[in-house]
């Protein structure tokens, strides 16, 4: 007798267990429309010019007026400097080009440039540069 009651309760937690609703997956959100975004495709990117770097941007949309900021990353991951300009939506279809300060100590390795608009990261180059 002791087994079938046994067999009858594993049967009822078993029946009220598939009637539940599975708590432990995650809901889908809703859908949200994302902030435009400075639009960089087709920019050339940093290219090595002699012993500095330039960083070639195509603005391809600039959604709102704001500061473009670029950082400029050492190969030792040293923010070696920064700079900042103003871009508003009459800047798209515009290229302009930044030019890795002759203060900051030239050294092989990989550089990276970051590129940051309304406080976001828009993008990060990089370039891998040789001694010589």
């Amino acid at each position: 007798m002791p087994l079938a009651i046994s067999r009858m309760l594993a049967g009822l937690a078993l029946l009220a267990l598939s009637s539940c609703a599975f708590t432990y997956i995650p809901l889908i959100p809703e859908a949200r429309t994302l902030p435009p975004s400075l639009d960089l495709r087709g920019s050339a990117g940093l290219l090595q010019d002699g012993d500095s770097l330039a960083l070639h941007l195509t603005l391809r949309e600039v959604p709102a007026a704001d500061w473009l900021a670029v950082q400029w990353y050492a190969p030792d991951n040293r923010i070696v400097a920064s700079e900042s300009i103003w871009v508003d939506p009459s800047s798209a279809s515009t290229t302009r080009v930044f030019f890795l300060p002759a203060e900051a100590t030239w050294q092989p390795g990989l550089w990276r440039a970051v590129v940051s608009f309304q406080g976001q990261v828009v993008r990060q180059f990089s370039l891998a540069v040789e001694a010589g």
